[in-house]
């Protein structure tokens, strides 16, 4: 009898070691289909958008301003491969959205790779995205500026977190 009881204490103890492989297996595959879309994506797409934005523009285009992308104006009606990328990003990021709301693809990794350039960029292009918005049927990009506003909130709290570490070290903030 005793050795049933060992034997059923070993096979659950096993079952657990391989729920815990299968689930941290699919946490490393979640974060490795993260880093390869997105990469795909800034490739093809995002590092094209904002070097004709800083061309154009002539705006840095990770660094927060003022300048905004708005579809009335002259620089945009006549810049025809800033509309096509602009569209183009705002597709694949919002596929991009609904993979990461679905847990296909891994929020904290997308956040240390590009959260607050993606915010930034996002930023820029809004105008663009509302005036599509209206315009159409359906929106252009809802989970992507989903996707902002958490990226937003996550960086507000990762810079609280540090404000509250700096201040408890007595470093200053500069």
């Amino acid at each position: 009898m005793s050795a049933q009881v060992i034997s059923n204490f070993i096979l659950a103890a096993t079952l657990i070691v391989a729920v815990i492989a299968f689930m941290a297996d699919h946490n490393h595959r979640r974060k490795i289909a993260t880093y390869r879309y997105y990469d795909q994506i800034s490739g093809e797409i995002t590092i094209k958008l904002r070097n004709v934005i800083r061309k154009v523009y002539k705006d840095p285009v990770l660094k927060h301003t003022d300048t905004k992308i708005y579809p009335k104006s002259r620089k945009w009606k006549k810049n025809k491969d800033l509309q096509l990328l602009a569209l183009t990003y705002c597709r694949k990021m919002n596929r991009f959205s609904i993979g990461i709301e679905n847990r296909i693809y891994d929020f904290k990794t997308f956040y240390k790779f590009s959260g607050k350039a993606t915010v930034l960029l996002h930023d820029k292009i809004k105008p663009i995205i509302k005036e599509y918005d209206n315009n159409n049927e359906y929106s252009l990009c809802k989970n992507f500026d989903i996707l902002c506003e958490r990226l937003e909130a996550k960086h507000f709290k990762e810079m609280k977190k540090k404000r509250r570490l700096l201040k408890f070290f007595k470093i200053d903030d500069e």
